[in-house]
């Protein structure tokens, strides 16, 4: 959400410029966005199981598949799904995101009641899932087609890879230890984000110019530099190390 209401204003400012400055800017947007969501949504349905009972305890334990299947939607993010919307509505293009709406609700209203009387709650959520996929996959289009909308596929295809890769030594973790939920979580945790810090500037999802952008926008809010600051500095280090082993080779 605050992703969302964050680029409204953004592309609004945008609304009196070129194609190819919407284009770049939303190239960018939906790339970094895929960054922060996709690493995240990979831990909660990791880590489901230990997150509803850290929060509820065990009677609700069924809930962390609910948890994980809806997790899922947030994978759609390649396509737009947090930042398409925020796009046609600061554009000024209201229209369409009503149809995008109605598309999404009258799928939804079609499919919640075959799946719910077959599967339950997990019918419920799919049709959920499958009435935002075809939203957004039209949205997607949409997009393209009108405003010439580029993804950054390559970049968006390694983030996807190494937030997989990078729930192998929290999988591991989980397998060989019996941890208490909240230790599970927190040194999991640690782990992950330590895996995908590391991969992501040798994979050069991200370039020297974007982490230093990164480390001027930070400094504007002091906890958040606290936080971000170390991973930022290990990335730059990483990032130069790299590319002086490319030259040297």
């Amino acid at each position: 959400m605050s992703i969302t209401t964050a680029l409204l204003p953004a592309f609004s400012k945008l609304n009196s410029s070129t194609t190819d400055k919407i284009k770049s800017f939303f190239k960018l947007a939906n790339k970094y966005t895929c960054l922060l969501i996709v690493p995240t949504t990979t831990l909660i349905i990791l880590y489901s199981r230990e997150i509803v009972q850290i929060i509820y305890g065990s009677t609700f334990q069924s809930a962390s598949l609910f948890l994980a299947i809806y997790s899922l939607l947030y994978f759609l993010v390649a396509m737009g799904y947090l930042n398409l919307t925020s796009l046609f509505n600061g554009l000024g293009e209201t229209r369409i995101t009503l149809k995008i709406t109605l598309v999404n609700c009258l799928t939804f209203t079609v499919l919640s009641p075959l799946l719910t009387l077959t599967f339950n709650v997990p019918g419920l959520i799919v049709a959920s899932l499958i009435s935002n996929t075809i939203a957004t996959s039209y949205a997607s289009h949409i997009a393209r087609k009108n405003f010439k909308i580029e993804f950054a596929t390559s970049s968006i295809a390694k983030i996807y890879l190494i937030s997989a890769i990078s729930s192998v030594p929290p999988l591991l973790m989980l397998h060989f230890t019996s941890l208490p939920e909240l230790l599970n979580v927190a040194i999991g945790g640690i782990l992950y984000l330590f895996t995908y810090t590391t991969l992501t500037p040798l994979t050069r999802i991200v370039t020297m110019s974007e982490l230093q952008m990164v480390t001027r926008i930070t400094r504007k809010t002091p906890s958040l530099t606290f936080i971000v600051k170390p991973l930022l500095k290990y990335q730059q280090r990483l990032f130069v190390r790299k590319s002086r082993n490319i030259i040297f080779s």
